[in-house]
């Protein structure tokens, strides 16, 4: 017959964006610069449907992910005479841990159904020494404004990683006066992140069944706007920075209404992980 059975999912994903601007000196800087992020990870420990599983021990189905994000943009160092292009980063995050069984489970010892782990994302816009052009919406419109660098951004990231991975729309760059038309330094972060435990529809029999979700999660926008640090020049320039962070976060440990507990002792618990997902001890 079975003995002890372990049912283990373990992810450690990195994602790292650094993007740097062009070329400066004393003419034209081209010193604009977009970094790009779409992190779409799934970490799953599961035991699948059919007839019950009887062990003479303990049974475990345990799913870990850790998974930093970090995505960073700076535009040039110095300016020249004209500054071109504003500073971008944009981090699309779309994380999920889940545990569960979708059959009976008998244990003489224990059954335990968990999910932990950390995720994060860090997005960090440094404007260029020149800071942005000015708006010239009433002009020829060749400098983009600040949605249209938004919206521009979110389609390559749709167009590159798949429609599924990023949001039909994006939060819009605004400032409690209203919408930002332009602006030197960009930062947003649109965060999801999910940890599940849970059965439903099914028997855990056991001595002491436990099931359990822990999971750390930090999402950061940062942005810098740097106006022009040389004379009057020809063109006004901006040094205005907007930093918008979106995060959704559900960390969840369930059991459904037709699911069955038999046991002596039962845990039901979730909450915050201890340790982030940069290895550091949790501050919040």
């Amino acid at each position: 017959g079975l003995g002890s059975l372990a049912v283990a999912a373990d992810a450690t994903a990195r994602s790292t964006t650094l993007v740097r601007g062009g070329a400066t000196g004393t003419g034209v800087s081209l010193a604009g610069a977009a970094a790009i992020t779409v992190s779409t990870i799934l970490t799953a420990a599961r035991i699948g449907t059919g007839p019950a599983l009887i062990a003479d021990g303990d049974v475990t189905v345990a799913a870990t992910q850790v998974a930093p994000t970090t995505t960073t943009a700076k535009g040039a160092a110095e300016a020249g005479d004209v500054a071109g292009g504003a500073v971008l980063a944009l981090s699309v995050v779309d994380h999920a841990v889940l545990a569960t069984t979708e059959r009976d489970l008998v244990a003489t010892g224990t059954i335990t159904i968990s999910v932990g782990g950390a995720s994060s994302a860090t997005t960090v816009a440094e404007a260029a020494a020149g800071g942005a052009p000015e708006d010239d919406s009433a002009g020829a419109g060749t400098n983009p404004t600040a949605t249209e660098q938004v919206d521009g951004a979110r389609d390559f990231a749709a167009d590159t990683a798949g429609s599924a991975s990023v949001p039909p729309t994006l939060p819009a760059p605004t400032a409690p006066g209203g919408t930002v038309s332009v602006a030197a330094a960009i930062a947003i972060t649109v965060f999801s992140s999910v940890a599940i435990a849970t059965v439903d529809g099914v028997l855990l029999d056991a001595a002491a069944v436990t099931i359990t979700a822990t999971h750390h999660d930090l999402a950061t926008s940062t942005a810098t706007g740097q106006p022009a640090q040389r004379g009057p020049p020809a063109t006004a320039t901006i040094g205005a920075a907007i930093a918008i962070t979106d995060a959704s976060v559900e960390i969840t440990a369930s059991t459904g209404p037709t699911a069955t507990i038999d046991a002596a002792a039962f845990t039901l618990s979730a909450g915050v992980g201890r340790t982030t997902a940069e290895g550091a001890p949790a501050t919040a």
